[in-house]
């Protein structure tokens, strides 16, 4: 009656001796931010083009009607213009007036090839050299290649 017999397919597990529990404090990894990728930049970057381009096309100037432009429609406005995709919610030449249609004409500027070209060009004429990581933000950009010939 002393030892439990062990059915065929039990298995005995012997657990180790209770260790007191430490406090231990970690220092905050200092590289989490460098280990970033140059991708998120760029994502970054796009987005405050698209919040100003945004703000600017809710301003009661940018349409024709006597009322500012819904938030919607400037946000999807200024993300279309912004990714050069093209896409419009509202036509351009009748919704938006000359200030809204100068808006939506940088933001088409600035977004896409806009804004890489101008960053390399900066880059170019400061005199730096172009670095791994600008080289493969360029690359993506261009829609891929060889990264010796970016």
């Amino acid at each position: 009656m002393g030892v439990p017999r062990r059915r065929p397919l039990e298995r005995v597990v012997r657990r180790p001796p209770r260790v007191q529990s430490q406090r231990i404090t970690v220092a905050p990894d200092r590289r989490s931010r460098r280990s970033r990728t140059p991708m998120w930049g760029l994502a970054i970057a796009f987005a405050i083009i698209i919040l100003i381009g945004t703000a600017l096309l809710m301003l009661p100037g940018a349409s024709i009607d006597a009322g500012s432009a819904s938030f919607l429609t400037a946000l999807f406005t200024a993300t279309s213009a912004t990714l050069v995709t093209g896409l419009v919610v509202v036509d351009t030449g009748t919704y938006w007036s000359g200030f809204g249609q100068t808006i939506i004409l940088t933001l088409i500027q600035l977004g896409g090839l806009g804004y890489m070209t101008g960053v390399a060009f900066i880059v170019l004429v400061a005199g730096r050299r172009v670095t791994l990581a600008q080289r493969q933000v360029l690359r993506i950009t261009f829609g891929g290649g060889v990264l010796g010939r970016v």
